[in-house]
């Protein structure tokens, strides 16, 4: 009787509760999967746009310029005017030394920062998941007029002016990039598609990028002339 009870198996209940406690342990790894999944994803699509940003900021530190007028036109080796989306002169600033940005969009990039162009084969283009903009403000004979920005503005408002104050022969340079991930963007609620919000900030940021991704890496300086 007693090599009996030694010998029995598991009852249904202990089966059943075993099978419970591996399921909650499974489901908690696989979560942590997935939470690792996207982390490296994240953090794979900031550092491409902290240098696609880099990339932005050391062209308009280097682009030609003519002291005695910022909109002026400049062409590359190639003969290309170097200009932003809208045609406009890369470093133009709509009015000097007033204390406020002239915000300018390129074209939608790709990881390796090219741009998306009208040659762009149609099943290449889904590639291009990177919005850039920057604003310029020129120095005047004074600097730059200071504005005061209050502390309780959003970011957007407070992007229309520059954070360092430009001096004499000096430019005032910001670099926005923003990209959109596969899985969704937190904090975005209306998921618009990087094509969109392309469109948006075209249509919008006159005085300040009033629409753009959530997710974004900046950089800001100053360059010297």
């Amino acid at each position: 009787m007693e090599q009996r009870r030694l010998n029995s198996g598991f009852s249904l209940i202990e089966v059943m509760v075993a099978v419970a406690i591996l399921s909650i342990g499974l489901v908690g790894i696989l979560g942590l999967q997935t939470m690792g999944i996207r982390t490296l994803a994240h953090a794979r699509y900031r550092t491409t746009a902290a240098e696609l940003a880099s990339m932005v900021m050391e062209t308009l530190k280097t682009t030609p310029v003519d002291l005695n007028n910022p909109g002026k036109i400049f062409v590359d080796s190639k003969g290309n005017n170097i200009v932003d989306a809208n045609n406009n002169a890369l470093l133009s600033d709509g009015a000097i030394g007033d204390g406020q940005v002239s915000w300018h969009l390129l074209p939608l990039m790709n990881a390796e920062g090219h741009y998306l162009t009208t040659s762009t084969p149609v099943n290449e283009r889904h590639k291009y998941t990177y919005l850039a903009i920057y604003s310029v403000e020129w120095g005047k004979a004074t600097g730059s007029t200071f504005i005061p920005v209050q502390d309780s503005v959003s970011e957007y408002l407070a992007a229309g002016y520059p954070e360092i104050r430009p001096l004499l022969e000096q430019i005032y340079l910001e670099v926005w990039v923003g990209w959109i991930e596969p899985l969704g963007q937190t904090g975005d609620p209306s998921q618009k598609t990087m094509a969109e919000f392309f469109t948006s900030v075209d249509d919008t940021f006159t005085k300040n990028p009033a629409i753009f991704p959530v997710k974004k890496v900046k950089l800001k300086d100053i360059r010297r002339i």
